[in-house]
């Protein structure tokens, strides 16, 4: 089916973005990421394509570790949208997550000229409760 070649697909670029980003390799990256691209980090902060390849580049997320898995994956033609679980440890930054720490994210790639890009992503820190 498809759609299921598209899913594996999509959980493959999301493996190589986010081994690219803490490897440091915008180079990977930049087949990737759309030229549009908003990219919204779990503090609110939003990169444009350009202002997130500059920070991949400079080393930000390098001690950075991410265990990241697509929760479920929606297809809809050239339009695939991500919800996700990903465990953070690490440092980026003054950001120091020695203990780990869950997020979830909600990512969407677009098929563009035969290759899957990322267009938007949003990640969100899970809090404690209480």
């Amino acid at each position: 089916m498809e759609s299921d070649s598209v899913r594996e697909a999509i959980t493959s670029a999301g493996k190589r973005h986010y081994a690219a980003a803490t490897a440091g390799d915008a180079a990977t990256l930049e087949g990737l990421i759309a030229d549009d691209v908003v990219y919204t980090h779990s503090n609110g902060h939003r990169d444009d394509r350009r202002m997130y390849l500059d920070r991949v580049a400079a080393g930000l997320y390098s001690q950075l570790n991410v265990e990241h898995s697509p929760d479920q994956i929606w297809v809809f033609g050239d339009i695939a949208v991500v919800v996700g679980t990903q465990v953070n440890s690490g440092k980026v930054g003054t950001f120091d997550w020695t203990e780990p720490r869950e997020s979830v994210s909600l990512d969407a790639w677009r098929r563009h000229d035969g290759r899957w890009q990322l267009i938007a992503h949003q990640t969100t820190i899970v809090q404690p409760p209480g």
